[in-house]
Formats: C-alpha cells, sequence, structure tokens
C-alpha cells in the first residue's frame, strides 16, 4: 500500500470521530505523546469534559496506545497526520489552533502575534524566558514540575486566564497576581512547599489550595468578596483570620486534615464546613454565626467536647445556663462524627437532625436529645427531600441502656414525622428512616409486636372514625452484622400480606430499600445490631384490614444473606390529610 493511500485511510478514521474526540487526538499527537496517562488526563480534564473517556474511546479505535508503565502514545505516522492537520488550518503559526516547535512558539510569543484560535503553546522556556513581553499569553500550565520553585514576575500577562500549577512540589513562591484582571482560574493543589496564601484578584468564586504548605489564613482574604468556595484540605493551615467573616457568599469551607486547633471563626452564610481529621478537642456553638450551617464533618477528629444548644462533650459535661433556642440550629441537617474515638457523651443533640453518624466512637458512652416532645409541625420543614433521615451508631458498644432508650425514642419521633409527611401524599417523596445500634433487644414499649425469627403476624385496630387513614408499619430488626462494612451495601426486603375483614380478602405486597450513606469512611461491624426502619413501601392506605404478616430478609450487595435473629413491628395509624394546595 503506498504512502498515499495509507494516509487517507488514517485520515478517514480521524474524519470520523466527533469534535470532542478530534480535539483531544491533536492535543496529544501535538503536546501529550509519551506522557504518563493519568498526568495527560488530569491536564485535558481541565479543558474538556469526560476526557478520560475520550482517551479510552481512542485506545479502543487503536488512535492511541499505552506503552512504558501507563505512558500515552501513537503511532509515529499518526502524530504527523494530527500535526498536519494543525499546518493546514494555516501558513501563519498565530493562526493556527496549536503550537509546539519552539520557532513557532517564540514568534507568537515574542512579536505579540497570538490570536484566539490559539488553544495551545507548547514551550520549554526558563523563569528567564517568562520576562519576555507575553501580552497575549492565556495559559500557563506547569502542572507536576517537580524542579519548579519560583513563577516570575506576571506584570505583562494582561490577558492571562489560567495559572494551572498541580503538584508542583518544589513551587515555593508565587508573584503578585492581584492585578491581572483576566484571570478565570488557580490550580495550587498538591504544591507541598508553598507556603503563603497567594495574593488573587478578588473575583474568584472557588479557590482550592488542597495539599498545599500554606499556614495561616491572611487578613487580606477579607478582599475576596465573591469567594463561595475555599478548599484547605490537607494544608499546614494553624490560623484562619477573622476577617474571613467578612466573606457574605462563602458556603462552603474545606480544613479537613489541616493543622488547625480550634474551631475556626465562620461567616452566617457559611453552609458546609469540614474539619473532619483536624486536632480540634473543643467546640462552643455559641454564636449566631452557625445559624445557617447545614453540614458538619468532624470524623476522625480529636473532638472531645461540643457544646450549646448541639452538644458534645468529653471527659464531663458541661451544661449552659440559659440554653438556647433549638431553633437557632434548625438548618443543620447533616452532623458526621465518624471513627471520633475520644467522644463520650452527646448532650442535647436537636430532634430534628436528619443525618447522623457516629459509627465506631467507639469511646461513646452517653447519648441524648433535647426536646423531645417538640411539636412535629415544627420538625415539619426541617427535613430535606432527597436525603434520607438516618441515625447510625454501629459499633458504639460502650452506649449505656438510657443512651439506647433515647435513640430509640427519637427514631420513634422521627418516624411519627415522616409517617405523617407520607399521609399526606406530597409530590415529593419524603426521606425513608434508617437508625442502627448495637444491641440484641427490641423495645417492648415501642414495638409492641415482636417475634423471635425473621417472621410475625399482627391484628390491626379497626378504625373507628370515618376519615380514610394511613397504616405506617415500622420495622425492629435484629441481626448479626459481623463483616459487613459498608451500610450503602445492604438491601433491606419486607414480603407482607394484607388482610381485610370479613371475608374481603388479602393483598400481597413486596418492599425493597437500602440506607443511602453519606459518609464513605469504610467499617467492620461486629456483632448482633438494632436496626429501625421506615419505608414509604411500608405507608398504606387503609381498606379496612384487620391482620398484617411479614417476612424480613437482609442481603448484602445483593448476594450473602444476613440472617434476621428478630423482628418487631409498630403500626402508626394516620389519618389522611388533604393535600396542600400550592400558595399563590
Amino acid at each position: 500500500m503506498c504512502p498515499t493511500t495509507f494516509f487517507q485511510i488514517l485520515r478517514s478514521s480521524f474524519d470520523g470521530l466527533d469534535e470532542l474526540e478530534k480535539n483531544i487526538f491533536l492535543d496529544i499527537a501535538t503536546f501529550f505523546k509519551g506522557e504518563l496517562r493519568e498526568e495527560v488526563e488530569e491536564i485535558l480534564r481541565c479543558c474538556y469534559k469526560g476526557a478520560e473517556c475520550v482517551i479510552s474511546n481512542l485506545l479502543d479505535k487503536s488512535l492511541l496506545e499505552i506503552i512504558d508503565f501507563d505512558k500515552i502514545s501513537m503511532h509515529d505516522m499518526l502524530e504527523e497526520m494530527g500535526k498536519d492537520i494543525v499546518r493546514q488550518e494555516s501558513k501563519r503559526p498565530e493562526k493556527q489552533s496549536r503550537l509546539w516547535s519552539p520557532e513557532d512558539a517564540d514568534r507568537v510569543l515574542i512579536h505579540n502575534k497570538g490570536t484566539d484560535l490559539t488553544k495551545g503553546i507548547k514551550v520549554r522556556m526558563s523563569p528567564t524566558d517568562l520576562r519576555r513581553d507575553i501580552v497575549n499569553l492565556r495559559e500557563i500550565n506547569v502542572s507536576r514540575c517537580n524542579k519548579l520553585r519560583k513563577i516570575p514576575n506576571l506584570l505583562g500577562a494582561i490577558n492571562l486566564k489560567r495559572v494551572i500549577c498541580l503538584w508542583c512540589v518544589s513551587l515555593v513562591e508565587l508573584p503578585c497576581l492581584n492585578h491581572l484582571a483576566s484571570l478565570e482560574e488557580l490550580e495550587f493543589r498538591g504544591c507541598h512547599n508553598l507556603k503563603k496564601f497567594p495574593k488573587v484578584p478578588n473575583m474568584f468564586m472557588d479557590f482550592d489550595l488542597s495539599n498545599t504548605g500554606i499556614e495561616e489564613v491572611p487578613d487580606s482574604i477579607g478582599y475576596l468578596d465573591m469567594l463561595e468556595q475555599l478548599d484547605l484540605a490537607g494544608s499546614r493551615v494553624k490560623n484562619v483570620s477573622s476577617n474571613i467573616l467578612k466573606l457574605e457568599k462563602l458556603h462552603g469551607l474545606d480544613l479537613s486534615y489541616s493543622m488547625i486547633t480550634e474551631f475556626p471563626e465562620i461567616p452566617n452564610n457559611l453552609m458546609q464546613l469540614n474539619l473532619s481529621g483536624t486536632q480540634i478537642k473543643e467546640v462552643s456553638f455559641c454564636s449566631n454565626h452557625l445559624s445557617n450551617l447545614h453540614c458538619l464533618d468532624m470524623s476522625f477528629s480529636s473532638i472531645q467536647k461540643l457544646q450549646c444548644n448541639i452538644a458534645l462533650f468529653g471527659s464531663r459535661e458541661i451544661r449552659l445556663d440559659a440554653p438556647i433556642p433549638i431553633l437557632r440550629f434548625k438548618n443543620l441537617r447533616v452532623l458526621l462524627m465518624t471513627y471520633c474515638d475520644s467522644l463520650k457523651l452527646l448532650s442535647e443533640l436537636p430532634p430534628y437532625l436528619q443525618y447522623f453518624d457516629a459509627n465506631n466512637c467507639t469511646s461513646l458512652e452517653k447519648v441524648s436529645f433535647s426536646d423531645q416532645n417538640q411539636d412535629l409541625y415544627e420538625l415539619h420543614s426541617c427535613f430535606a427531600e432527597e436525603l434520607d433521615c438516618s441515625m447510625l451508631f454501629c459499633n458504639c458498644f460502650r452506649l449505656n441502656q438510657d443512651s439506647i432508650d433515647n435513640i430509640e425514642a427519637n427514631a420513634m419521633l422521627k418516624i411519627r414525622l415522616l409517617a405523617k409527611k407520607w399521609a399526606s401524599k406530597y409530590d415529593v417523596c419524603p426521606p425513608n428512616f434508617f437508625s442502627c445500634f448495637p444491641g440484641s433487644k427490641i423495645s417492648a414499649s415501642k414495638f409492641e409486636y415482636q417475634s423471635e425469627n425473621s417472621s410475625l403476624t399482627l391484628k390491626i385496630a379497626p378504625n373507628g372514625c370515618n376519615r380514610s387513614r394511613f397504616l405506617a408499619f415500622s420495622i425492629c430488626l435484629v441481626a448479626d452484622l459481623i463483616g459487613c462494612v459498608s451500610f450503602s451495601g445492604f438491601d433491606f426486603i419486607c414480603e407482607y400480606q394484607l388482610t381485610a375483614a370479613s371475608g374481603g380478602g388479602h393483598e400481597k405486597f413486596r418492599s425493597e430499600w437500602h440506607c443511602r450513606q453519606q459518609n464513605w469512611a469504610s467499617m467492620e461491624c461486629m456483632g448482633d445490631h438494632v436496626l429501625i426502619l421506615l419505608s414509604g413501601d411500608m405507608v398504606k392506605n387503609d381498606k379496612g384490614y384487620e391482620q398484617a404478616s411479614f417476612e424480613f430478609y437482609i442481603k448484602y450487595y445483593g448476594e450473602e444473606d444476613i440472617k434476621v435473629k428478630k423482628c418487631g413491628v409498630h403500626v402508626s395509624y394516620v389519618d389522611e390529610e388533604p393535600k396542600s394546595q400550592p400558595t399563590a
């Protein structure tokens, strides 16, 4: 086969690609041949959505290949075809989409020839080279340049939009960047030796400084008034300036696994705060700045005491003289405390907390909730429809009986609320409920129907009024969960039959549901646990039923059967309410 015919075949393969595949093919042909796949994917991910999938597709089509321990490559003829396609865009380098030769790059950069047509330039330059007039430079990407220590003055780069310095582990110094009005994206993740907070323009909404050597959040943070997300996870931050209170748009702050030892001051509008893996030992929730907090993660931390109307105590209990109204923190929906080994006591948790995870808090002894008798109507608006309601205490074997009683009482409070919401016939299905704690005993006062195996039959009380009603069946199971490492792998199955009075026949149902776990920390369950559950599938319109029969199963990741040792059922009788009408 002559070379011309072969090139035509290769070109037809290229022409058959979609636009995204063509762009990534040309990027690899001109810039990334012979580079590590992981690094190429990380860079292209910043430019294209789904870059990893596209690379896989090009590999499947034999337009790319993997060589030498996961390096991306391609046949020399494919590389030359890709470069030739770019050259055919224009005879003038400044009008070509990609520049890879030093001569063409110098011509464009030195003589200000860059245009919007240029998507990328491959350059080999020293810091001295960067001092040239680079007014038309749009992007600097020096990711994983392990020997790069300093980025020189970029005063002339007034059109610079992106500075990408991922995992530049030797980088210690940055120039002032706050004069770069065109700057849209900064990436310094993984720059372990970068110790000073960068001076950047104030238009940034998302700033990722995770895994850097930054030691403090300075007073200048107050000027970033457009900032919505700040990520300092894995950094060396020890102090956060109180000027962070000025950031009225800041919604998310991640200080996980940083060096911080005290609970930081946070702005009133903050919704998500991640302090997991920190050495914080005491927290006082006495500030109005926490009133909008939706999610607090302190998993794997050294927390011993957290106090206010939500109080988590360590070695001793401290009570406030003037309790703060419980609804101050009504927005707090998610509290994650997994693997807090020093935590001994949880006191006055809010009753409306929607997702609480204290799995593997092995020192935890006491748990209590505030206002267990609070009016359900006050709680009605606190639950987010998209989030299941869960209270998880797996492997908390030191819990005393009073604490278990409190957990069960709170479970029944939430079940009454959720049953009421299901009976209201909302267009959006209310959350399911799931609770787990160590034990082998089912409360007789809360689950009046019980069995020493996986099945039971119960009588349904007759409807004594003329109104329609719903039957909500809440379930309690005892099972040995040894070896299970994630609640998300459980499938809870109930097959049940409802029999109508006076020979009205019967109906059979099958309900399956599982816990949607928010915290993905692995765990290994040990021994018997009590499970309390409610699902919308277990809320039925009462058609004059007089008897219900149940059989329960638990599967783990769809295969392994987990034996149900005991089961219990509580029937909630809920009057049907008219569907709420939308307000004008």
